[in-house]
């Protein structure tokens, strides 16, 4: 309804919280039509996603505090260029692998049996799959990721997943 003035400025709070994916898409298209129109608007959103699609600059708050602000460009580039994620086969040594590419324990995911390696500091793809091959590992696949808006607020905040959801039980007294 507040759309129907065409006003020139909106405050949306998370427009497309509990939309289903077509909806979602929907509403972000009628976003962009309005900032292109001239529509200022004010986005509220804890999709990282859309405020990465959405948003020319993007404010970063943690416990009602500002700890960042740029584009999602900027943001991103504080916390590094992305990773390079190589998956072991299923008959490959994962620990073998760990050891030959020099990764941390904290940059392997077991259940998954890949290995992450940050961008800046990873060999390229074929010395990667050289090193595996002369160590006889098999790989069943190598991709580049790009940095996301979550990994810059998981990043910027210091808090893990993993510790939040540690925490959480700690609260309600689980172990």
């Amino acid at each position: 309804m507040s759309l129907i003035a065409s006003p020139p400025i909106i405050f949306l709070d998370e427009p497309t919280t509990g939309l289903d994916p077509r909806s979602r898409l929907t509403m972000w298209d009628i976003i962009k039509n309005l900032a292109r129109t001239g529509t200022t608007i004010l986005l509220t959103t804890q999709y990282m996603e859309e405020a990465d699609r959405l948003a020319d600059n993007i404010i970063v708050l943690d416990n009602g505090k500002i700890i960042a602000e740029g584009t999602a460009n900027q943001l991103k580039a504080k916390v590094g260029t992305g990773h390079i994620e190589v998956t072991i086969g299923e008959r490959g040594s994962l620990e073998k692998a760990k050891q030959q590419l020099g990764a941390k324990d904290d940059q392997v995911d077991h259940e998954k049996r890949v290995i992450s390696l940050e961008t800046k500091k990873a060999p390229s793809f074929d010395k990667i799959l050289s090193i595996l091959e002369k160590a006889k590992i098999e790989v069943d696949g190598i991709a580049r990721q790009r940095s996301t808006l979550d990994d810059v607020f998981l990043t910027l905040t210091g808090h893990k997943v993993d510790n939040e959801v540690e925490a959480t039980d700690k609260a309600k007294g689980k172990k």
